[in-house]
């Protein structure tokens, strides 16, 4: 820093350049600043912000402004303490150890979170005195480390006392015994001494998570007035430590002389206020007058603590999927205690709404100091190997379908979960100029949420078919993989694949038929075989084989005259094109051709009626039924037809291979049966004799078209309905 005399000489030469005006500035100047270098303040002063507390930004952390940056912590720490084995209290889930330890690992997973693992401890089923040797040494690790966050996940039984010198809540351990109160005081921790040791943490930031009213208190009154003691804590738990840590935070900065800038008292309600003051989150899993933890799993595990391991994995980071980022090797951003808050509380109360639990819906009443927020740790990595290059499936003349690949990295530790890809393409060849020569989005993010993968177990596509391409041209493909910490590097590009030509449809159709004229039905099936994931190779392969069945039953002219005809020793043919209909469902031209094929073979005798009946589940008949009884969006008037005729023919050669008796009707029934005819007939005319006379045609004016309408509805239709025709 330079000297009073130094300043002087560089601004008094400056003013020999200078008016009058700026002589008088320099000297004033002056005269300020060796009044400040003189000061000397008796007491240290906080400076409190002038300015309303800033808006958060959106979860979206590469656009954090610069306030948000001064909230982050050079290092995080936690704390992960859970019982669930006691002797004298009942036991809860074995599961919770597995969550507790996952929980852990994923805050000093180095492809997580990246706590500080010196500084962070895992506590399994302790003791009130392990407890507390722990929080002694996490005080000595913190203080190293005062600009730092603290995290603490709490889980286990809590009581309380309800009259007396020991009256107050307790967090209770494995050895806790609740047979006196003698007994409790010394095997627990009252909420007065967790508050001083949260409150003993020096971290800067701290986020502390409480979960201890796993049973639920019996409504029935108790008689015995005499008992003190109650196997849960009291309801105002949470406001109690939150105000404890308030008296005590308040007591260490008048010890220490702080004191507001404008002078002031320091009261509780401005260190409630002001984060520089007293940074905290204190968070309960319940509301403790009238709820227990939601257990919404098969494992029968808290779901407070499955939402926090979710949190810290990447659950509470909401990516903006339209943004292609690119891969960032440098630091990664850190995870915001407002987000993990936010997720936690929205989870718990979806999983609470879900199985029918109740729920508080009072957000302030669970969370204290919900409006302050900073920096825990970092986000999951994203994914640091790429993938392999993109597989060519199958194409079109104007799309490609893809297999993406990507092979999971050998690791000891666990990796944060794949949640999509992105697929990207450029031309190929001759078609790489211009515009085409750069890599362009090939087709939409196959991106889910953490949500949906982790929780729901939805896999991520990884067959992706991009449309929209030219005909008879090549492209080469890359993609990426995403974790909810972002995309990871592009893989290499793959080979050139190259969409149909206009004119390769006609010759697969010539090919198949050539195969048809010299080998048979056999040469159709080889090159069905060889092609099954073309479906274009299965359409036209049913359309040969119906061609050639019609040969049993009439005859053929023109280029296919020389087709030979099917015959039942040709079966494995049809349930090849049977297989095909199976795999091409939505293929109306390869089901329509298979029904034809079935219908003709079954008309042409009864020896390919039996072999047809003959072929096992799915069975023939079942699939011909199963389309003529198609409604809704996968209703196609032309392919239900023919799927009725076929089964009309297979179900005339099932009567005629049971041999079925023809019923023989006696004269009375005959007579019955007529008159019932007679009755039917007269029916339908004089329902045709009314629908004559309610409808009438008329000619469109614009179209000059005719159409009916309705005389007493009004209702027009271009043809008379089916019952008055």
């Amino acid at each position: 820093m330079q000297s009073d005399e130094q300043v002087r000489r560089v601004l008094e030469a400056k003013a020999d350049q200078e008016s009058e005006e700026y002589r008088k500035q320099l000297a004033l100047l002056l005269q300020r600043r060796l009044q400040l270098r003189q000061a000397s303040p008796e007491t240290k002063v906080l400076q409190s912000e002038s300015k309303p507390p800033p808006i958060l930004p959106s979860i979206e952390l590469k656009n954090a402004d610069d306030q948000r940056n001064a909230r982050l912590p050079k290092h995080s720490f936690g704390l992960v303490a859970v019982s669930y084995s006691f002797k004298n209290l009942p036991m809860l889930s074995e599961r919770t150890k597995d969550v507790a330890m996952s929980l852990f690992d994923s805050l000093v997973g180095q492809h997580f979170n990246r706590f500080s693992r010196r500084g962070s401890k895992l506590l399994l089923n302790p003791s009130v005195i392990e407890f507390q040797d722990t929080m002694k040494e996490l005080k000595k690790i913190c203080s190293e480390e005062p600009n730092s966050s603290f995290f603490m996940c709490l889980s286990t039984h809590g009581a309380r006392i309800t009259r007396g010198a020991n009256e107050g809540s307790y967090v209770l351990f494995s050895e806790t015994r609740l047979s006196s109160e003698e007994e409790l005081v010394l095997t627990a921790i009252h909420e007065r001494d967790l508050a001083k040791m949260i409150h003993d943490i020096p971290s800067k930031n701290k986020f502390v998570a409480v979960e201890l009213c796993q049973i639920q208190e019996p409504k029935d009154k108790i008689v015995d007035d005499a008992e003190a003691i109650r196997h849960r804590i009291h309801e105002q738990f949470l406001p109690q430590l939150y105000k404890q840590i308030v008296q005590l935070r308040l007591q260490a900065l008048l010890e220490r002389g702080i004191r507001l800038p404008s002078n002031e008292e320091l009261t509780e309600d401005a260190v409630r206020s002001n984060p520089k003051l007293l940074n905290l989150i204190l968070m309960e899993s319940c509301d403790v007058k009238k709820e227990v933890p939601v257990r919404a799993n098969e494992e029968r595990v808290s779901n407070f603590m499955l939402r926090f391991r979710d949190a810290f994995r990447g659950a509470a980071i909401t990516p903006k999927l339209d943004e292609e980022n690119g891969f960032d090797q440098g630091p990664r951003h850190p995870l915001f205690a407002k987000e993990v808050l936010e997720y936690v509380c929205r989870s718990i109360r979806d999983d609470a709404v879900k199985h029918n639990a109740l729920v508080h819906t009072e957000y302030k009443s669970r969370v204290r100091t919900s409006s302050i927020d900073f920096g825990q740790g970092e986000i999951p990595e994203p994914p640091t190997m790429p993938l392999a290059s993109p597989t060519y499936v199958t194409s079109s003349l104007n799309s490609i379908t893809l297999k993406l690949n990507y092979t999971v990295p050998s690791s000891s530790t666990e990796l944060p979960t794949v949640l999509g890809y992105h697929i990207q393409r450029r031309g190929h060849g001759r078609a790489c100029t211009g515009e085409a020569s750069g890599w362009r989005r090939a087709a939409a993010f196959q991106v889910l949420s953490y949500e949906e993968v982790v929780r729901n177990g939805v896999i991520p596509p990884t067959t992706v078919t991009v449309y929209g391409l030219a005909t008879d041209t090549a492209y080469c493909f890359r993609a990426r993989a995403r974790t909810a910490g972002g995309w990871g590097p592009f893989s290499t590009s793959s080979s050139g694949y190259r969409t149909r030509a206009a004119t390769s449809t006609m010759d697969q159709h010539e090919t198949i038929r050539l195969a048809a004229l010299r080998d048979g039905a056999n040469g159709v099936a080889k090159l069905m075989d060889k092609h099954k994931n073309a479906g274009a190779i299965q359409r036209y392969a049913a359309e040969i084989l119906a061609t050639m069945a019609m040969k049993g039953i009439s005859t053929v002219h023109g280029r296919n005259a020389s087709l030979q005809p099917l015959v039942p020793s040709d079966l494995p043919v049809v349930i090849t094109v049977r297989n095909a209909m199976l795999k091409f469902k939505k293929d109306m031209h390869l089901q329509q051709q298979g029904c034809i094929l079935f219908g003709r073979l079954a008309v042409s005798n009864a020896t390919w009626r039996e072999a047809l009946l003959s072929v096992d589940k799915p069975s023939i008949m079942s699939i011909v039924q199963d389309i003529s009884s198609r409604d809704g969006r996968d209703f196609n008037s032309e392919l239900t037809r023919c799927a009725t005729w076929a089964l009309e023919q297979l179900r005339v050669g099932a009567i005629t291979l049971r041999q079925k008796p023809r019923h023989v009707l006696s004269e009375h029934a005959a007579a019955t049966r007529l008159q019932g005819m007679y009755r039917c007939r007269k029916a339908r005319e004089g329902v045709r004799a009314l629908a004559r006379s309610v409808y009438a045609q008329a000619i469109d004016p614009t179209s000059g078209m005719t159409y009916v309408f309705n005389t007493r509805t009004g209702a027009t239709f271009w043809g008379l309905p089916q019952f008055a025709s």
